[in-house]
Order: structure tokens, then sequence, then C-alpha cells
């Protein structure tokens, strides 16, 4: 990888990881300083840096947060769910940020990822999800539907995405709109995919009131 792509992985996590606080942040918190901690900057290996921003008690912009994401929204597999779902074994990630509903609150005082987590891939009722994954190399999640419209951004690698009718290959820098629709994924070639999804809780629409849910 040369210096380039480097400085372009570093942007486009700071840029995504500002405009997930900056949406939902923290209010009258202390600063905290930038520092960095077990998360290395533009490191594509979890748990991922995230930098989250705030208001100090002076009433100005700052940095609340600089490192991984609490322990708690950094994904581990149970033995039974590894036997169960032997394609967990490539992959990895974090929660970034949740939000219980829309519009977000700014005034939360604490991290959002250290309050009750959705249970699984499903945010909150009316809420979003806010994740990073990487997939290593010969990874494939199979065919699965998510209650969510998900907007995915794939920061480095590839993958394909396979749908029931039809399949495409993603690669870095591309955007995926996911509506709610059944879906799969595999990794292309011999790097791994790294992308960020953001969950929104959604209603079938292909659904009327004389069809059975």
């Amino acid at each position: 990888m040369n210096d380039v792509d480097s400085v372009s992985r570093r942007r486009i996590f700071s840029r995504i990881a500002l405009a997930f606080a900056g949406i939902s942040g923290f209010s009258k918190l202390t600063a905290a300083p930038a520092r960095m901690s077990a998360a290395r900057s533009g490191s594509l290996h979890a748990p991922f840096r995230r930098v989250v921003t705030g208001i100090s008690p002076a009433g100005k912009s700052v940095i609340t947060a600089d490192g991984p994401v609490p322990r708690v929204a950094q994904w581990t597999f149970s033995a039974d769910e590894l036997a169960q779902s032997p394609y967990l074994r490539g992959i990895s990630g974090n929660e970034i940020w949740v939000f219980d509903s829309v519009p977000a609150h700014a005034t939360g005082q604490t991290d959002r990822l250290l309050g009750k987590l959705p249970d699984g891939d499903q945010p909150a009722p009316g809420g979003i999800l806010a994740r990073i994954h990487r997939f290593e190399p010969g990874t494939v999640y199979p065919m699965h539907e998510t209650q969510t419209v998900d907007l995915i951004i794939i920061v480095a690698g590839a993958l394909e995405l396979g749908l029931e009718q039809g399949s495409t290959i993603v690669r870095r820098g591309d955007v995926i709109v996911q509506n709610r629709t059944l879906h799969s994924w595999r990794v292309v070639g011999d790097e791994p995919c790294v992308f960020v999804a953001v969950m929104v809780d959604a209603v079938d629409s292909r659904r009327t009131a004389s069809t059975p849910p």
C-alpha cells in the first residue's frame, strides 16, 4: 500500500466517524485529549479507531473520545455460534454508534455504546445502528435478510453482493443501498474487505393490508 492509499484511508475513517458523532454526539463534556489508544490511526483491524466530537463546558466544539470503542461494542462469538456458523470465524468488527430514534438527540453525556445495545443485527424500532466490518479472504456470508435499509460504504477490498436474481462486485469507494432484500456476501480476491454499514430500521413496503406477514 502506498502513502497516498494510507492517507486516503485515514481520511475516510475520520470523516465517517466524525459525521456519525456530529449527528448524535455529546454535550457539555470535558474535552478528551486527542490521543490514540489500542486502536491505531488508519488501521484496518478491529477494534477500529473512533473519533467522537462534542461540546465543552465553555461551549466549544471538541473531541470527546479518540480510540477504540468500549469493549462491550467489540464483536465476539461464542464457541456455539462458531460451531453453528463457521463463516463467523472470518468476521470481526465493532459498533460505531446507535440511535434509538430520529431526529437524534445531541445531548447525551455518555458514550451511546455504553447503554443497551441492539440484539443482533436489528436496531431499535425507529432507530439506526452504525457499525464497521472486516471480512477475511475466503469469507462467504450466506443469504439472509435484516429488517433494515442498509447504507454501505466499501473502505477496502472487494465483495460480491449476491441477490436472488443477479449479483455484482463492489470495491473500495463503492456504495450500496440495501433495501431489506435477501442477500449474501463473498470476499473477492486475497485481501480482506472492510466496510461501514448504517442500518436503518425499516418496514417492508412490499406487504399490503391483504398480504399476511
